[in-house]
Order: structure tokens, then C-alpha cells, then sequence
């Protein structure tokens, strides 16, 4: 498998190293927008296909310093998932929570729970 990997082009690997990072950020904003929660499955899914694909990517230029971080985000985000698993959605959060925009003044508003 390893010798699979290593006879890509260099654009393969940049090219799979690019969608690791849009999937970081795509679902940073899903976090920041609220469109996601951490309390979900889902967002620990995107970072763990994010960290894979980076990590995939360090084959064609290793950097040392990137490998430790997509090891550490794997980690994290099969611990956050299978701790989902196992208890189930958090109190209060079965249902995704999403801002609600005030036309009025064009703020997002948080309404209570």
C-alpha cells in the first residue's frame, strides 16, 4: 500500500492535501456560523476526513510537524465520535442548533433552548 502511495505525482498529493484543508475549513465555518455543533457527530467526521487527506499528502513533502497534528486531530475526533456512540446526543441537543437572523437589524439571534 505504501509503495501504492509513494509513485503519485506530486499533484496528486498537493491536490489531496488542498481538500483536506477545505474540508478543515468548511467545517470551521459550519462551526463558527453555527450551522454545526461539536456535539455531533458530523463535525468530528469532516475533521477526521480532513486529518486523513493531510495526512495522505505528507507522502509526497513529509513534514514532521504536520504528521503530529493530523495524528493528534485523528485521534481526538475517533475518540469524540465513538464517545457519541457509546452516550448518545448531549442533553439539550437533539436537535442541531442554528441561529436565527433578525431582518430588522441583520444580527443572527440565539434564541433560548
Amino acid at each position: 500500500m505504501q509503495s501504492l502511495l509513494l509513485d503519485w505525482p506530486s499533484a496528486i498529493y498537493d491536490l489531496v492535501g488542498l481538500l483536506g484543508f477545505g474540508l478543515y475549513v468548511v467545517s470551521y465555518f459550519l462551526l463558527t456560523t453555527h450551522r454545526l455543533t461539536s456535539q455531533t457527530c458530523t463535525y468530528f467526521v469532516i475533521n477526521l476526513i480532513a486529518a486523513t487527506l493531510v495526512l495522505v499528502s505528507l507522502f509526497g513533502a513529509f513534514n514532521l510537524a504536520s504528521l503530529m497534528i493530523q495524528v493528534f486531530w485523528i485521534v481526538v475526533s475517533v475518540l469524540a465520535i465513538s464517545r457519541r456512540f457509546r452516550d448518545g446526543p448531549a442533553p439539550g441537543t437533539a436537535s442541531p442548533y442554528r441561529a436565527h437572523f433578525d431582518p430588522e437589524n441583520g444580527m443572527a439571534s440565539h434564541p433560548e433552548p
